[in-house]
């Protein structure tokens, strides 16, 4: 029982803090990642990325960043400390330093496992929504003055028909946009004008987005949301 912790708020573990918001790297550890100099040899390179590879999760595209630190481990490479080196050297750094609390999964809700790779790593990562879900979609498209005239309208005359092949309905008390291809239909809700650049940079900025370019980000959109003009903000946002 000596190891025992019982009624505690918070624990630390194995250089973690958990507690019921979430869990973060001990500020202990990471300040001697914030004090460690500026590596002048293979040997010091390789603790720093020792030590700052503990705490990868909090660091987003991790392997990108210490990548021109990974290049000096490679057999037969010349030490050579360049401007790409000490970059990611402060970026790693910095990221520990200021790094975010993990939140923890929520087991009522759906899994998903998104994959990328690149020239200079591959990962996998699984995530769950948060933001953005179907209640504040429904509150935004209930404030929206645009979405409101057109959700009046659909309850006046029924579905509001584009073309052959494509509507506005309303399911789940949201409005959406229906689109008949010749082998499915995609449902894609309607997104008011309040959410479109959060959504935009949630698709496209954040870590788990893979930062994918405009077309993938287009396409990854159109499969679940429209709004006037969606092609036209990716490109301009991407």
């Amino acid at each position: 029982m000596k190891k025992s912790r019982f009624s505690q708020t918070s624990l630390r573990f194995r250089g973690h803090i958990v507690s019921a918001e979430g869990i973060w790297a001990e500020p202990e550890k990471t300040n001697a990642v914030e004090a460690f100099p500026i590596p002048t040899d293979l040997k010091a390179v390789q603790r720093f990325l020792g030590m700052a590879g503990w705490y990868h999760r909090f660091v987003p595209n991790f392997s990108q960043v210490a990548d021109p630190l990974n290049v000096l481990k490679r057999k037969g490479a010349h030490f050579q400390w360049t401007p790409a080196c000490q970059h990611a050297f402060e970026t790693l750094k910095g990221h520990l330093v200021s790094s975010p609390i993990l939140g923890h999964p929520d087991f009522d809700l759906p899994f998903v496992v998104y994959t990328d790779a690149s020239d200079v790593g591959l990962g996998a990562v699984l995530v769950q929504q948060v933001g953005l879900g179907n209640e504040e979609i429904w509150r935004a498209q209930q404030k929206d003055p645009e979405t409101q005239k057109l959700y009046q309208s659909i309850l006046d005359g029924g579905e509001l028909t584009v073309n052959d092949t494509t509507k506005f309905s309303i399911l789940e008390d949201k409005v959406y946009r229906v689109v008949q291809l010749p082998y499915k239909q995609i449902y894609q809700v309607y997104i008011p004008e309040c959410l479109r650049e959060p959504l935009l940079e949630m698709l496209h900025e954040d870590p788990i987005s893979g930062h994918l370019g405009r077309y993938k980000t287009y396409k990854r959109l159109q499969a679940l949301v429209y709004w006037p003009g969606m092609g036209l903000e990716v490109k301009d946002y991407v």
